[in-house]
């Protein structure tokens, strides 16, 4: 599988992205780490909603949480599950909530409104696009459901600046248009049809709509938008990891598909990379290479790591940088990793003058695997990586002072 795995990442990023010590929350273990155990709260009332169908429900999640956290303020992860916007329920996500919570995010699963209409014929691109846009409002009251806690009862201890939205496959796509559409949008006749009969941008399922639903995040798994051109200057940053022959959600511009049958036109993670690139928006994309599948990762052990661990690192640098701050003073230093991928023997090259600190290197799972002092900027480093294990690794240069970092992906085969 390794050689059908493609990832595309900034090679240098802003030093402030990843500086340790200076936030108690980024200690270069926390979000990277398995560090808690866990508690649970099933079936929190975040909403009330009525379906396609005519029925009328209360929505619920399940809340995952660091136990015995002393963080006064932490981030939250907020996810939906996929289905095709037929099936599924937060149930399935279970798994993926513990997996962050233990890293030290507050999580949450959602349900959301499914179709629940007649099936014959399958509903078409226009009941579809009203179905997705109610789990959209669903989705924000979620938000807003965090938000006010945070505001009130304090109950979670989220940081409500720090909300990170993700899903997989439908739940990709319903958070994907939370996260970007708005109302600066170029937007379609019957989607905005759909927007203001189901209450307008703030949608209908919950009436605490002087919270806003502004996210910070958005973990895109093989989702996509119905145009890529929602992504606008100043959204939120996003990783996306998509198999590139996609059936079921197309990983470029296509049709999404229920039982083999197109339904509706989307613009996949490749699309929404490019556009989010474009606009110096930080975007992530893990491409699954000559793969037919729909989310095939999450169906194997290494597929599974790669996407995770990149997550892992992809979080802790928009949380970390997010907490401290983006000075512009802060230098950016870029180094180069070479063969790449490597085998045996791996050299890095640092292009800045840089004159003291470390080098790191982190696995797919985010533990460090290799540190070592570095004096001279001018030498090009070489690295014993035989005894590796084969994935991606990610190399980082930290300042003596912690307050300068390169950073470089390097594939080990």
């Amino acid at each position: 599988m390794k050689d059908m795995m493609k990832t595309l990442l900034p090679i240098a990023l802003l030093a402030a992205l990843t500086t340790f010590g200076q936030n108690p929350l980024c200690d270069g273990t926390r979000f990277l780490e398995d560090s808690f155990e866990l508690d649970s709260t099933m079936n929190v009332v975040y909403g009330n909603s009525t379906s396609i169908g005519g029925i009328n429900a209360d929505l619920q999640m399940d809340i995952y949480e660091p136990a015995e956290d002393e963080a006064e303020l932490r981030p939250l992860i907020i996810l939906a599950h996929g289905g095709s916007f037929i099936a599924g329920s937060k149930e399935d996500m279970h798994s993926l909530c513990r997996t962050f919570a233990r890293k030290g995010y507050v999580v949450a699963t959602i349900d959301y409104r499914l179709f629940d209409g007649p099936f014959i014929p399958l509903p078409d691109s226009t009941i579809l696009s009203e179905v997705v846009i109610k789990a959209v409002s669903d989705a924000k009251a979620a938000v807003r459901f965090f938000k006010e806690d945070a505001d009130t009862d304090n109950a979670y201890r989220i940081d409500p600046n720090l909300v990170i939205v993700g899903g997989i496959s439908a739940g990709a796509i319903l958070m994907g248009h939370v996260a970007y559409l708005d109302p600066t949008d170029d937007v379609e006749p019957m989607i905005l049809d759909h927007i203001e009969s189901n209450g307008g941008w703030d949608g209908n399922s919950s009436d605490n709509t002087s919270y806003d639903t502004q996210v910070h995040g958005l973990l895109n798994y093989s989702g996509a938008l119905r145009s890529s051109s929602y992504i606008q200057v100043g959204d939120a940053p996003l990783l996306s990891a998509h198999d590139d022959m996609d059936g079921v959600v197309p990983y470029g511009d296509g049709n999404a598909t229920i039982l083999t049958i197109p339904i509706i036109g989307l613009q996949g993670s490749s699309l929404m990379h490019e556009q989010a690139q474009a606009l110096d928006i930080e975007s992530n994309l893990i491409t699954i290479e000559n793969s037919t599948g729909h989310v095939s990762y999450f169906g194997n052990q290494e597929g599974s790591d790669l996407v995770l661990g990149q997550s892992f690192n992809f979080l802790h640098n928009i949380i970390c940088g997010a907490s401290l701050g983006l000075a512009a003073e802060v230098e950016t230093v870029e180094i180069n990793a070479f063969p790449n991928p490597a085998s045996h023997l791996f050299s890095i090259e640092i292009n800045s003058n840089f004159q003291s600190g470390s080098l790191r290197i982190f696995n797919m799972l985010g533990a460090k695997i290799y540190e070592e002092n570095i004096r001279n900027s001018e030498a090009i480093l070489q690295i014993d990586c035989s005894d590796f294990a084969t994935g991606v690794y990610t190399v980082q240069l930290i300042s003596t002072n912690q307050d300068a970092l390169g950073i470089a992906k390097m594939m080990i085969e």
